[in-house]
């Protein structure tokens, strides 16, 4: 992170400028992205994740299924989450859809129906029963949903220093995070089970200099590898990827 000097009547910039970026996701129209991962934790494979990524009736439709034993430190985590995304400038999310199959415990918020940007959240847990609210996105940078973001990165402009603005929303409840940027970093190999694949490294960045994320994209706009600060996501075969399941963790998006 690149901190200017204090300077009288001059603000700081803790995050990298942003670039102007555009988002083009024209090709998912003919190739949807359909990739399952060997989630790791330690190096040792754990759980699954499958991303879902198509573009449908003007809008881009993301799932995404995440499931990993992550022992005394992380727990058993299960999470499937979708979200639907009018395509404007910048994306705003309508719809997000987060469901823990392991607890029932689920969370739904949508755009209201006034024409505001304002979100209407409902959340069902086993034990707390249902909790509904209204949730008004921070004023200046929209407002997205974690797991799309991953999504976004992939289609992110590939070039070193392209840089977008926003800010980070818990897919479980709908709280906005700190202002985040995704940067694009640079280019990187990859080691996958077919061999060296060159790629580029994205950056997901907040306020204050901390990496939420690193994904790394390949040509085809596929993300093959995703860092979770410890556990990473490999793209992998099904197969590989749903080998050796903790029972908790069966997976609802394997049809």
């Amino acid at each position: 992170v690149v901190l200017s000097p204090v300077v009288k009547g001059k603000g700081l910039e803790p995050l990298p400028a942003a670039t102007g970026v555009k988002f083009d996701f024209s090709s998912l129209t003919e190739t949807p992205h359909d990739d399952w991962y060997a989630f790791t934790v330690g190096g040792k494979q754990v759980g699954f994740e499958h991303g879902l990524c198509k573009l449908e009736d003007g809008k881009l439709v993301m799932r995404r299924e995440v499931a990993f034993d992550g022992g005394e430190q992380w727990g058993v985590n299960h999470f499937d989450v979708t979200v639907e995304t009018t395509l404007a400038t910048p994306p705003v999310a309508q719809r997000v859809r987060f469901t823990n199959p392991a607890t029932g415990f689920w969370a739904e918020g949508k755009r209201r129906e006034d024409g505001s940007w304002h979100f209407e959240w409902t959340k069902e847990e086993a034990d707390a029963g249902t909790e509904t609210r209204v949730v008004k996105p921070p004023a200046g940078l929209p407002m997205i949903p974690t797991y799309l973001v991953e999504t976004l990165a992939a289609f992110l402009p590939l070039e070193k220093g392209a840089c977008w603005h926003y800010r980070p929303m818990t897919d479980s409840n709908g709280d906005a995070g700190l202002p985040s940027c995704l940067i694009v970093v640079g280019q990187e190999t990859v080691k996958l089970a077919e061999g060296e694949v060159e790629t580029w490294k994205i950056e997901q960045r907040q306020l204050g200099g901390q990496v939420g994320g690193s994904y790394w994209i390949d040509a085809k706009r596929r993300i093959v590898k995703s860092f979770y600060g410890m556990p990473v996501a490999l793209v992998d075969t099904k197969e590989a990827a749903l080998a050796d399941l903790h029972e908790g963790i069966k997976p609802v998006t394997a049809d």
